[in-house]
């Protein structure tokens, strides 16, 4: 009778404890959750501005001699309420006045806009203009939505609805965890700033177009107008059958021949032999009427003969005489790390392999198996580290219990069952000590009301043992959150946080597994002998059982990284260091660094780099520069 008068007296206290400590965890939970929305909105605004300002518009060719381009209204782009067909007499032009910005234009309409015009005509530029100016007005009144730029073309690969596919692209390309992003697009907290629908594939572009028109929808349903931004080239768009329900579309209209003599002159005589050929070839003025373009004419044909714009031809022809011309200055500098041609024989087929995956930005930690030439080596990336994976579990298993044909069929079984598997980005995952101490609560009260039914004594030993044991455990789950970093991102930055989550998670489950088996060690040699031999005891299995499972967990991803970028570098697409080679092309004006990922210059560059859909990609070489000329 006095036992259970005993028990319930300290199950009454425990419950009175746990309710007040719920209370006050509840109030702690709603203060951090909200310096975390804060922080994380920080987070992203400085990682827009650092991929998208910073390290490609105040980079770009043609923000460095950006020629202020007219506007014009396309009154018939849009489709209000129903999908229409484009009428036999093409877009309507309305001239806006002069001095209308993108800015201006989309907080006038307050909805969506679509933005047109011709290849190389500064859709780009004038849509991180309008990113750099929606940023500081975010950075100013925490009401306004987050901007975002995203790159349709990487949508045609599943077709996923486009909420969906939002979700995905920042958790890929930004690094957001994937409930955050989820309630950000849900709430109508991203403003996204859609380039490139030209390059979605022709044949699932009208489906996207109806995607983006059936996501606005549902978010108009709920939060009213949604601001939101599409470039598109004007000659593809014209092609579809489906409009987007946006509220405006503009048009950047090319350069005047004023404006492109003013540009020429303000080079001084630099550029004076380009204004010879212009004078004695009319119809030079045509092809120069486009922002990038003139500068990459500029940039190519600065302080030297013009000679190779005086070749007759085609457009396209001159295009790709002068991005041979434009290449071969770019690595004239003979201080660059990399052979000339071999740098052109890598970023050819880094431009042929985002082609054939409908890819515009690049993430060297998100290269796939798919990515190499022949099926046997896409299964070496999964087969050689699993197998890697069944010998070490095989090891272990020989050294306690004499097992090394279960490690190989572990390996094998387990290579085969990851071989169609994509890895996905590793959200950045850091530890709460308020989210531990809350799951301290849970299995303590737990542990002594299990100690308490078996034995009053001697179940709060066993009681308290589970409850620490558990607590570890849980809080290799519980104590965890998605919490976004202020730190740079980089290039390699998801591989090196999958090594960094795979030893963290193998120290934790072997620092939870070893006390566990001390404790039990303890408990059943007593208190002397458990001193004695439990640490050691405990120390031993819980690294073995904490590194077997840290490898097989996440180890393995990092494994498979190795390999594919070893079967790259043997298949002479790319050097040893990668990245060294990137950040060189990205000094050379050849690719734009978006802080984790690169972009070549220009769309167009890319094209001229892959070549036509049909054409081999040559072989490594390590010709010497004479041969670069004929290779392009």
């Amino acid at each position: 009778m006095f036992t259970l008068v005993v028990t319930a007296v300290v199950v009454a206290g425990i419950i009175a404890t746990v309710v007040a400590w719920f209370q006050r965890g509840w109030k702690n939970h709603a203060t951090a959750y909200e310096q975390r929305h804060t922080h994380n909105r920080e987070v992203m605004l400085q990682r827009v501005r650092q991929r998208w300002i910073t390290g490609v518009l105040e980079q770009s060719l043609i923000e460095e001699a950006w020629v202020p381009l007219a506007l014009t209204r396309k009154v018939n782009a849009v489709a209000p309420s129903v999908a229409t067909i484009w009428p036999p007499g093409g877009l309507q032009a309305e001239a806006l006045p002069a001095s209308t910005s993108m800015s201006s234009v989309l907080r006038s309409n307050r909805g969506g806009l679509l933005i047109l015009g011709a290849a190389g005509s500064g859709k780009t530029t004038a849509l991180l203009k309008l990113a750099r100016d929606l940023l500081d007005r975010a950075e100013a009144d925490h009401a306004q939505p987050l901007p975002a730029v995203f790159n349709l073309s990487s949508w045609a690969a599943r077709r996923a609805p486009f909420h969906e596919w939002l979700v995905e692209e920042l958790y890929s390309r930004y690094g957001v965890s994937q409930s955050i992003a989820h309630e950000w697009v849900a709430d109508g907290a991203v403003v996204p700033l859609l380039d490139g629908l030209d390059e979605v594939a022709a044949a699932h572009r009208s489906d996207c177009v109806e995607a983006i028109n059936a996501f606005q929808e549902d978010l108009r349903a709920e939060h009213g107008l949604v601001r939101f931004v599409v470039c598109s080239r004007t000659e593809e768009y014209a092609a579809l059958t489906t409009f987007l329900r946006v509220e405006e579309a503009v048009e950047l209209q090319p350069p005047t021949r004023e404006q492109v003599s003013g540009y020429l002159q303000a080079a001084g005589p630099a550029l004076d032999d380009v204004q010879t050929a212009l004078d004695a070839d009319e119809r030079l003025w045509d092809f120069l009427r486009s922002p990038f373009v003139l500068n990459i004419v500029a940039s190519t044909y600065r302080g030297r003969s013009a000679d190779a714009l005086r070749v007759s031809g085609t457009h396209e022809q001159r295009l790709r005489s002068l991005f041979t011309a434009y290449i071969e200055r770019t690595l004239e500098d003979p201080l660059g790390r990399h052979a000339p041609l071999r740098m052109v024989n890598w970023l050819a087929w880094l431009a042929r392999s985002m082609r054939e995956h409908g890819q515009t930005e690049f993430h060297l930690d998100q290269v796939e198996a798919d990515w190499l030439p022949t099926n046997a080596q896409q299964r070496l990336v999964t087969i050689v580290p699993a197998l890697g994976v069944g010998l070490f579990v095989g090891l272990v298993v020989v050294t306690l219990f004499d097992g090394v044909n279960f490690g190989l069929l572990f390996g094998l079984a387990f290579g085969l069952a990851a071989w169609k598997t994509k890895e996905q980005p590793v959200p950045e995952i850091h530890w709460s000590w308020l989210r531990l101490r809350g799951n301290l609560h849970l299995v303590l009260v737990g542990g002594l009301v299990i100690g308490l039914v078996v034995q009053l004594v001697l179940g709060l030993a066993v009681g308290l043992v589970f409850a620490l044991v558990a607590w570890l455990g849980a809080g290799l789950v519980g104590g965890q959150f998605i919490r976004m970093t202020d730190r740079r991102l980089t290039p390699n930055a998801g591989l090196h946080r999958l090594t960094r989550h795979a030893l963290i998670f193998g120290l934790l489950l072997a620092l939870t597994f070893g006390v566990l088996i001390g404790l039990i060690y303890a408990l059943v040699y007593g208190i002397t002998g458990g001193l004695a031999g439990g640490p050691l005891v405990g120390l031993f299995f819980g690294l073995i059982f904490g590194l077997v499972c840290g490898l097989v967990i996440e180890g393995t991803v990092c494994l498979r990284k190795l390999v594919l970028r070893g079967l790259l570098t043997a298949n002479g697409f790319a050097p040893v260091r990668y990245v060294r080679c990137l950040d060189e092309a990205t000094t050379r004006l050849l690719l734009r660094s978006t802080g984790n990922g690169y972009l070549f210059v220009h769309r167009l560059l890319l094209e001229h780099l892959a070549g036509p859909n049909d054409t081999a990609l040559p072989p490594p070489a390590a010709e010497p520069p004479t041969a670069l000329h004929s290779h392009l």
